[in-house]
């Protein structure tokens, strides 16, 4: 069987949630089982979206209104706690909306931010000009960090012969 959806079967559940807004830290309800509470929880959702519903038809010239489509049961999160055990109780939390925050720092920079324009860096060095000629000496200099002596290992571009290679032919 669905939810009722009229105000008046939830009076029981405006109770608790005016209760809620007289307190700042919410309220918490002892049930019999986890069931129960269940229960419970989902009659309170029910009672706030009737309320978030009246609210849009009450707001309905006023659109940007802040409580045009909400509740003021909103603020409030829902949550079941079981304590281990048969005969432990189970309660129903209502309780203001927290997101578990720690703490909150405001980030300082660090370091100047400095504006990139590009048209004001030199265009990147070319070892091989457009036009196929030698680049210029001032463009060297900022291609490569490669020594200028001759290196005294051996063209890592040409293999060494092997000792053991020997032309063989192939029958």
């Amino acid at each position: 069987m669905p939810s009722p959806t009229t105000r008046q079967a939830y009076t029981d559940i405006y109770a608790l949630l005016d209760r809620c807004l007289a307190t700042s830290s919410g309220i918490r309800i002892k049930v019999e089982n986890h069931d129960k509470a269940v229960f419970l929880r989902m009659r309170i959702h029910q009672a706030r979206t009737i309320t978030r519903e009246d609210n849009a038809r009450i707001y309905a010239e006023q659109p940007d209104h802040p409580m045009f489509g909400a509740s003021e049961y909103d603020k409030y999160q829902v949550r079941i706690r079981c304590d281990d055990g048969p005969d432990n109780p189970t309660w129903l939390y209502i309780e203001p909306r927290t997101a578990d925050i720690l703490g909150i720092e405001t980030l300082e920079p660090r370091m100047e931010i400095l504006e990139w324009n590009p048209e004001e860096l030199e265009p990147p060095p070319q070892l091989i000009s457009p036009s196929g000629s030698a680049p210029s000496p001032k463009r060297l200099e900022y291609a490569s960090n490669a020594p200028t002596e001759p290196s005294s290992s051996p063209d890592s571009t040409k293999p060494e012969p092997s000792p053991e290679t020997q032309d063989l032919r192939r029958l």
